[in-house]
Formats: structure tokens, sequence, C-alpha cells
């Protein structure tokens, strides 16, 4: 794309007032209606790591050096200090080498899926000159920092997809002869334009499990940060950017459906990401019902991801096992002030995991009234308390509660003993 690369590339997070109901399911909402059809799409290899795509889909690891007298399986031509490393490939740990010379910092990368690296050339890291490096500290002494340039590079995917070539990129920075931290990305992505009501929609689609292919679906739902699948991105709003808002997600993990308005789609994007197919779909349908109409949602299923808000806390869902990633309670009061607390999925009760089913309602009693308690843990002549704050079904919300966008102070508390003396006071800390 060139110059293009703005369409395709930087995270925006924009707040919208807006109170329509946003569902993504693998999907992404707008209100307009696509043509099924089939999509042409073209590589396209981002210049950095510094966008959206990338970054969702990036792998960062850390490791310390080593004398390498006592490693095995080693180029001949490394120096006495490197670091070695593992990166998650195609679903399987790919061995990577750092060796930290005195004259260049090198990578040695498994490009042949053989799972050795003594047959391996260097792959030279460009690091920032001295003047640029920032000083941290180590042992109390103080080490250069230099950051590391984006580059890409090209292996050969392990396991089962051994044969598929997948381009990585790489940065991050060498801190002296001692640490690296590397991050490693899809180094290149796939893009196309679809015709939306008339105006031009960039899409994307993300090597996220780096298999060399395009067309890994989620298999279900699943805790913390997926690796196991393909994702994808929609310019919904035709900013450049694939970014977030109130109404919509703009990038989400690879889903068997597609929401677009009030039709659904099944999507299929080629194995090489060279096309993508949208075709008329008609799932099997369900509700979700929380009975709280201020109660966002970010839900996970085979189908996709499914982000909720407004609609008066009820939702029809495809059918499927869903788990919740992230929820978030939204008030505003009789001064128009806006106050909101926010959940992760680690927490989500009742949410946790649920099952829509065909033809049925599935009420999940979530939200006010909160219940706000202090716990307490003793350890020696220290004792900590922790404000816990839980919603109906059981879901935990933090602490730092948002007003108008903004977090508040955390609160006070006051000890006080069964005469109600004060025994201490003091203020909350968040963390």
């Amino acid at each position: 794309m060139g110059s293009d690369d703005a369409r395709q590339v930087r995270c925006m997070m924009r707040d919208r007032a807006a109170r329509a109901i946003a569902i993504v399911f693998a999907w992404a909402v707008c209100g307009s209606v696509w043509a099924q059809g089939v999509f042409e799409l073209e590589r396209i290899k981002p210049a950095d790591s510094q966008n959206a795509l990338m970054q969702m889909a990036g792998r960062r690891v850390h490791a310390a050096a080593a004398d390498s007298s006592g490693l095995v399986d080693l180029p001949s031509s490394v120096s006495d200090r490197v670091a070695q490393l593992t990166v998650l490939v195609a679903g399987r740990e790919a061995p990577f080498l750092v060796d930290f010379g005195e004259e260049a910092t090198r990578l040695f990368a498994d490009t042949n899926a053989d799972g050795r690296l003594a047959d391996e050339q260097p792959i030279a890291l460009q690091t920032m000159d001295r003047t640029a490096g920032r000083v941290a500290r180590s042992s109390g002494a103080a080490v250069e920092t230099h950051a590391i340039a984006y580059r890409t590079l090209t292996i050969r995917a392990p396991g089962r997809s051994r044969g598929a070539m997948v381009t990585l990129g790489v940065d991050g920075w060498v801190q002296g002869r001692t640490q690296v931290f590397l991050s490693f990305y899809p180094g290149a992505l796939m893009s196309g334009v679809v015709t939306l009501n008339g105006t031009a929609q960039t899409v994307a689609l993300i090597d996220k499990n780096l298999d060399g292919r395009y067309d890994g679906f989620m298999k279900g739902p699943a805790a913390g940060l997926r690796l196991d699948c393909d994702a994808m991105g929609i310019d919904l709003d035709g900013n450049g950017h694939y970014g977030a808002s109130r109404t919509g997600a703009e990038i989400f993990e690879l889903g068997r459906l597609l929401r677009l308005g009030d039709e659904y789609y099944d999507i299929r994007p080629a194995r090489d990401g060279a096309t993508l197919t949208l075709k008329r779909a008609a799932p099997k349908m369900g509700t979700l019902d929380v009975g709280c109409p201020d109660l966002e949602l970010t839900l996970q299923s085979a189908m996709g991801t499914a982000v909720l808000s407004s609609n008066g806390g009820t939702w029809r869902l495809p059918v499927g096992t869903y788990e919740i990633r992230g929820f978030a309670l939204r008030l505003t009061g009789p001064d128009g002030v806006a106050w909101a607390v926010q959940g992760n999925g680690t927490q989500g009760g009742a949410l946790s995991r649920f099952e829509i089913r065909r033809g049925r309602t599935t009420r999940i009693t979530a939200g006010p009234p909160l219940t706000l308690a202090a716990q307490t843990t003793a350890r020696g002549d220290a004792i900590s308390i922790n404000v816990d704050i839980v919603g109906r079904a059981g879901e935990h919300y933090r602490a730092d509660v948002s007003r108008d966008g903004m977090t508040q102070p955390a609160p006070a508390f006051v000890v006080i003993d069964n005469s109600g003396a004060e025994l201490v006071s003091g203020a909350f800390a968040y963390g």
C-alpha cells in the first residue's frame, strides 16, 4: 500500500456515545448490508510493528545471556555470550538464539524446522547507537540499553504445518551483553477492499498462529491470550486505522460467522489468504438475558468474539458455548456524570462460561446492586486489606472506578476497634 499503510496499521481507541448494540462475531457491527461474494486480498509487509493488527498477534520473550562454552547445538561462529529462547510458532516452540558479539548482536533462527541451530546462518540485528540508547540499572550497575530495529525473516513452520513458509517480524531491545527482550509478530498480512453501500472499506487477515496460513478458526472459547487461531480486521469507520470503539471492535480472532447489520455470513478465507468469501448464513439462535441494561460484555465462542452493549441487557446469539473475556458496568447519574467499573474474564462468576441453546433464554442476572467487601490477610505484623466489588452473578469488578473517563483516586479507609476508637487510617493503592 505504500503511503496507504496508515489505513491498515495504528490502533485508535474512539469513545462514542452511541447506545446501539455492538456485536462482533469474528464479526463487526455496522448498520449496512454487505453483498455476499468473493473478495481478493493482496500481501502487505508493514514497515514496522507499530500497528494494532501486529501487536495483538505478538509474542514477547525475554532471555538472559549465558556462557556459550557449556551449551550444545550452537553455530560455530557464536561469541562467548549467547541467550537461548523459544517462540510459539504453529503451535510448537521453535528455537532461537541471540549472540551478544562484541561488534554486533545477531539472531539465529531454525529456518528449516529441523529443531537445530548449529546449521543456521546469522541474521544481523540493527541496534540504536550509544547516544540513542537509554541507561537501565541491573544489580546496582548502569547498563547501556539499546533498541533493536524492526526487521523481517522467513522460516519454515514446524509440526503439522511443516513445509509452509512463515514471515516473522522481530524487534525489541538488548541490555548490555546480559539480557535480550524480543517481540515476534506476523511479518505480513493480507489486505483488500470491499464495498459497503458504495463506500470502500479495508479488511485484513493476520496469520496470528504463525503457521503460514490464514484460515485458522477458533475452535471454542479459551482463557488468556489466544495464539491458536488467525485474526481479522475491518476498518468499519473508514478512518484508515484498525482499532476499537464503544460501538464495535475492528480487530478480532477469526470465527465462523460474521454479523453485518441484521445479517449473518459464513466467512471463508482462502488458505493462502488471497481471497475472502462471504456467504449468507442462518445460524440457530438463542437469547442471553443478564437483567441489566447498563452492562457491557465481551464474549467468545467458536463462532467468534461478541461485544454486547445496551439493548436492555438482552441479546440474540448463535447457539454455542460462551466464555466471558471482559465486562464493564456504565451508569450515568442525574447530574450527567458517567461512572464505570470493569472486570475481566478470570472473575466472571456465573458469566464465566455458559450455554446458549436454540429457542431458549439463558438468564444470568448480573450487575447492581453491587456488594462491597474488604478482605484482610495477615502476614506477621503486616495486614493487607483488599477491596472486593461483586455483582449479582458473582462477577468481580476492579476497584479503580472511573468518572467521566478518568480513574478516581483510590478510596481511603479507617480501622477501628470494638469500641469505635480509630486504630489506623490511610488510603488504598491500585495494583
